[in-house]
């Protein structure tokens, strides 16, 4: 009985990943629009941070569904919405890493001059 409540109770934390996960992800989208006469930095700032919190909460969300199928037996990635799902976290987990390297080195946090963008001065 006790695992019932457990499977209950990882299924809603995945539905309430998902649903925090677009209310944040809006939320940076629109962080440009109302941070209007904040500076760049701070807007930049705002939107990383809320788009990496959507990013932890997507991966806790799919955790808890794997989870919920390996404790009831169910198979994973045995439909198209699973797939199409999968897909989408891995994408969006590419676009903000891709997306905060030059972030990061508009803030100094990174220098672009330690990685890629270095030129051979002899």
């Amino acid at each position: 009985m006790e695992t019932v409540g457990i499977t209950y109770g990882l299924r809603l934390l995945g539905d309430l990943c998902n649903a925090i996960h677009l209310l944040l992800s809006v939320t940076a989208i629109l962080t440009y629009r109302v941070f209007r006469s904040a500076s760049k930095k701070i807007t930049k700032f705002v939107h990383l941070f809320l788009n990496l919190v959507a990013l932890v909460l997507s991966i806790t969300a799919v955790t808890a569904v794997y989870t919920t199928h390996v404790d009831n037996g169910l198979p994973n990635l045995y439909s198209i919405h699973g797939w199409i799902g999968l897909s989408t976290v891995i994408m969006f987990g590419l676009q903000v890493e891709t997306k905060s390297i030059p972030f990061m080195s508009v803030l100094k946090i990174l220098q672009p001059e330690s990685w890629c963008f270095s030129s051979s001065r002899d």
